[in-house]
């Protein structure tokens, strides 16, 4: 019984100490800011993973127009990036947000780590970038069963 209160109590205040940092966080924190008509620091993981899915959906493939292979490669990574983080400017936890910024699996990542990683691969020459360009809008199957859950 004794292990049981102690237990709850622990959990209590691992809660408590959470959304307290989460508040502390979004102090002085203009609220007005809005990327795309939503305020910031306003979505639940799951409304951010979902508005984060269809903002890859809606962008398409916007540097069609973009002859040189790597280049456009490399624009469409940038654009990724920035929708990562404005995903992650739109989310109310602040602590998720902090952590997926300085996580090295979730850290954003810039063009040359696509490229070293397609590389590693065995990919060679213009597929390489063709590869990064079609994953554009592709996203993480299991991030989305762990949040989009039905």
């Amino acid at each position: 019984m004794f292990a049981l209160l102690v237990g709850t109590r622990i959990k209590n205040v691992y809660y408590f100490t959470y959304n307290a940092i989460n508040k502390i966080a979004n102090i002085g924190r203009d609220k007005l800011e809005k990327i795309d008509g939503i305020p910031i620091q306003t979505l639940s993981r799951q409304e951010a993973r979902e508005w984060y899915n269809k903002k890859l959906k809606r962008l398409g493939n916007p540097y069609q127009e973009i002859r040189d292979l790597i280049q456009r490669a490399e624009k469409i990574c940038e654009l990724r990036n920035i929708t990562k983080q404005q995903t992650r400017e739109l989310m109310e936890d602040r602590i998720m947000a902090w952590i997926l910024k300085y996580n090295p699996r979730t850290k954003i990542k810039p063009f040359k780590y696509y490229v070293k990683q397609q590389k590693k691969r065995g990919y060679k020459g213009n597929k390489i970038y063709e590869n990064i360009i079609n994953s554009f809008n592709k996203t993480n199957r299991k991030v989305n069963d762990k949040y989009l859950r039905k």
